[in-house]
């Protein structure tokens, strides 16, 4: 009964902390402009002013070193170009032939640099008061509810506003402010300070050596004005983390302690308990820190008087144990990640009937990655690790529950490499741009063989008249090579973080969903990354001698519906779903909150449409009179090919009811999609491009099984909040079905008029229910005319 006590209590602070407010607005800010970058790596060990926000001072200037989770990114491929007609004599040949050239093509370099991207869910310091004018775009159970870095650490404590508010205090503290012991927090804090002072060593991949650094800026804390917490915008002196570690508490504590026999707390830090043998100590030394001076006397022990009420307060004075709370209870530093190059380097590779060879063993002499800078992730990394030492019986080791969580595809070097179900919100810049980023450098092969062609055309000789044909040759010798880069992506602390806060038996989900498998709300967590917008500049690159050069970028991994190029994250997006969302679900009254996504940790494998399900494998009320008004909706739903003899609605209508059925998916919405996006796989009609379900993956175009298994896997995503116009949940979910990457976008006209109107003109002809724009608070997994 007491763990089941305590088990209870941790659920009621957690839901105290998740004030939830599901419709509203986030605009998208441009990255940057609150504030320019006090500089890229800007030195551990040195301060500025000019510091950006209290979760993260230093804008792209990270410490210290931190464990990188890889995933797959995009394609990049230099295609260079060169007619060699010259190096090539005709000799009278017709024809195609090849030609012998020996072409070397000299050093050159390729640079690729990025922009515009950023990192969500974890945190968010642009678009809320910082020190460079941004405004509150977020009110506070915004902030809570959308971002794990203000979730853990609450909105008290930040050098921004000053003193919070009593509803602040109760209300958004964050669950690691309501259930650390207060003296657990003030040793974290304590180790806060230790960090921006002492040096530790570790290898830096980038320049191959051992750097010693603080693994945290002193930054600012809290700005004072006559011991109280006020804005730093308002003035009042800046205090740092150093500001605890230098000199003594008061003169009078350090003059008492000159006289034998008297012991003074005289530290700007608190005293901990474990420092003491005596419990009565402890006690004298905590309120003496407290600005208090404090004896021992025999028969009535421990005496303090508080010297303010002689007037002597700035004797000894109280105002460091009274902002040592401002004190960040983790690191708020950034971490250094990457866009890089994977595996050995370029692959290089000749056109059609163009060889190449590299005479002198070098392909290229150097190579560089692009370095991105991830705010917040150390912070949610040690502050979800702090949270989980709550309710945990000492030398318990939390398990990696594999089998409850979904093992994404990897490729042929052993990344994950599925981005079909994502989340994202507005997040941090990772700030790409630095002109030094992705690199090739000394990029050198020979052409050693090219494919000439020499055409014949008969036009008339110039000056005569009339016209007398004249057999002409033309002669091109083209060569092609192809240099592709496949690139990843390195994320600071994403396993970590993933399985703190999701994953792991320890886990501050699994605390709440301890029992995950068959039977269970959740059955499978699945792994859901998280992306952003990037764009790529290869206009320093050089061009090769003679050559001409050409880049192509492939989006990679593509999430089904993305048109912009972008990096994938892994995990981060897991920690939205479950973390952020799924526990406020647990926590709320059933039928409240949102629907929490299914992974499957048994994917189902088709090969073709099956023509074999039996009706009983199909609900019977997608029977009869459903399934005979389907099949003639689809036998009519083409002018240009009509009849059954163009579509795959009889053969493959119970295969797509019932794999719908078995994925958790209401089987009259996967059929609504099914005829609406292509005509229940009228190929004649689409053509080679025909996206069966409307998922745009281009393998698999045509591809009835692939595209049922990739939508049940969409329509279980988040629904978008916020949306204007219709506010059903079919709306919020068709925003992020037809969006790039399934980003909310409340203004989102497509999904508000001409997209939304079609299905739900769609939906009243599969379903008979009326067309009233409502699909039901249960939907997708529920059917029923509302």
């Amino acid at each position: 009964m007491k763990n089941l006590s305590k088990l209870l209590f941790f659920c009621i602070v957690l839901l105290s902390t998740l004030t939830v407010f599901f419709t509203y607005k986030i605009d998208r800010i441009s990255a940057g402009d609150e504030g320019a970058v006090p500089g890229i790596k800007f030195p551990c060990d040195e301060t500025s002013d000019d510091e950006f926000h209290s979760l993260r001072p230093y804008q792209g200037a990270p410490c210290g070193d931190a464990g990188k989770a890889l995933f797959c990114s995009n394609e990049i491929q230099f295609i260079e170009t060169f007619d060699l007609s010259s190096q090539c004599p005709r000799n009278g040949r017709t024809g195609d032939y090849t030609c012998d050239v020996n072409y070397p093509v000299g050093p050159h370099n390729l640079y690729i640099e990025l922009s515009e991207s950023e990192f969500a869910i974890l945190g968010n310091t642009e678009q809320v008061t910082n020190n460079y004018g941004g405004t509150e775009e977020f009110d506070d159970a915004q902030k809570l509810n959308e971002y794990a870095s203000w979730y853990l650490s609450g909105v008290v404590g930040r050098a921004e506003y000053g003193t919070p508010t009593n509803e602040q205090v109760v209300n958004y503290s964050g669950p690691v402010n309501k259930l650390i012991p207060y003296m657990i927090q003030e040793h974290q804090r304590r180790k806060t300070i230790t960090d921006a002072s002492v040096n530790v060593a570790y290898e830096d991949e980038d320049i191959g050596a051992t750097v010693s650094e603080p693994q945290n800026h002193d930054q600012i804390v809290v700005c004072e004005q006559d011991g109280n917490p006020i804005p730093c915008s308002q003035g009042g002196e800046p205090l740092r983390l150093s500001s605890w570690g230098e000199g003594s508490l008061s003169t009078l504590n350090w003059v008492l302690n000159l006289i034998p026999g008297i012991d003074k707390w005289n530290n700007k830090f608190p005293p901990l308990p474990w420092d003491f043998e005596k419990q009565i100590d402890y006690q004298k030394a905590y309120q003496e820190w407290q600005g208090k001076v404090c004896v021992v006397l025999p028969f009535l022990g421990l005496q303090c008087a508080d010297p303010a009420i002689g007037g002597i307060i700035d004797i000894v004075p109280n105002k460091w144990s009274e902002l040592y709370s401002y004190i960040p209870l983790s690191s708020t530093v950034d971490k250094k990640g990457a866009n890089y190059i994977k595996g050995d380097g370029p692959n290089f590779e000749g056109g059609a009937g163009t060889e190449i060879s590299f005479p002198n063993g070098i392909q290229f002499t150097g190579m560089r990655q692009a370095p991105l800078y991830f705010a917040h992730t150390q912070e949610v990394k040690d502050l979800s690790e702090l949270l989980n030492t709550t309710f945990t019986p000492s030398g318990y080791e939390a398990e990696k529950l594999s089998e409850t969580v979904e093992s994404l595809p990897t490729n042929e070097l052993g990344l994950s490499c599925s981005a079909a179900n994502i989340r994202v919100n507005e997040g941090d810049n990772l700030f790409p741009g630095d002109q030094d980023e992705m690199q090739v450098l000394g990029v050198q092969y020979q052409i050693d063989q090219v494919l000439c062609k020499v055409t014949e055309t008969f036009r008339c000789i110039p000056n005569v008249y009339p016209c007398v044909e004249r057999l002409f040759y033309t002669h091109k010798c083209n060569a092609q090579v192809y240099i592709t880069l496949k690139t990843g992506t390195k994320t600071p602390w994403a396993d970590e973080i993933f399985a703190q806060t999701v994953a792991d038996s320890g886990s501050t989900f699994r605390k709440i969903f301890p029992k995950v498998g068959e039977g269970a709300p959740v059955e499978c967590i699945a792994d859901i990354p998280t992306v952003t917008d990037v764009t790529y500049d290869t206009s320093r690159s050089d061009s090769p001698n003679g050559g001409d050069q050409e880049v192509k970028i492939t989006n990679y991994p593509s999430d089904g519906a993305n048109s912009t190029t972008q990096l994938t994250f892994p995990h981060i997006g897991s920690v939205y779903e479950y973390f952020l969302k799924g526990i406020q679900t647990a926590l709320r009254p059933k039928g409240y909150g949102e629907p929490i996504a299914n992974g499957n940790c048994e994917p189902t494998v088709l090969d073709s449409c099956d023509v074999t399900v039996p009706d009983s494998a199909v609900p019977s009320k997608y029977l009869g009179s459903f399934k005979e008004n389907f099949i003639d909706l689809a036998d009519r739903w083409s002018q240009k090919c009509p009849g059954p003899e163009n579509n795959m609605a009889e053969e493959c209508y119970n295969f797509v009811a019932s794999v719908a059925q078995k994925e958790g998916v209401n089987p009259a919405f996967a059929l609504t999609i099914w005829l609406n996006e292509s005509g229940a796989s009228n190929y004649c009609e689409g053509g080679e491009t025909t996206q069966d379900m409307g998922v745009n993956l281009k393998e698999i175009y045509q591809n009835l099984p692939e595209q049922v298994l990739k939508f049940t896997q969409l329509a279980k995503q988040q629904f978008c909040s916020g949306m204007s116009g219709y506010t059903e949940p079919m709306h919020g979910w068709l925003s992020r079905y037809q969006s790039s990457a399934g980003i909310c976008d409340p203004s989102d006209t497509v999904a508000s008029q001409y997209y939304y109107d079609v299905m739900n003109t769609t939906w009243n002809w599969v379903t008979g229910c009326p067309k009233n724009g409502k699909f039901g608070i249960q939907w997708p997994t529920d059917f029923s005319c509302p």
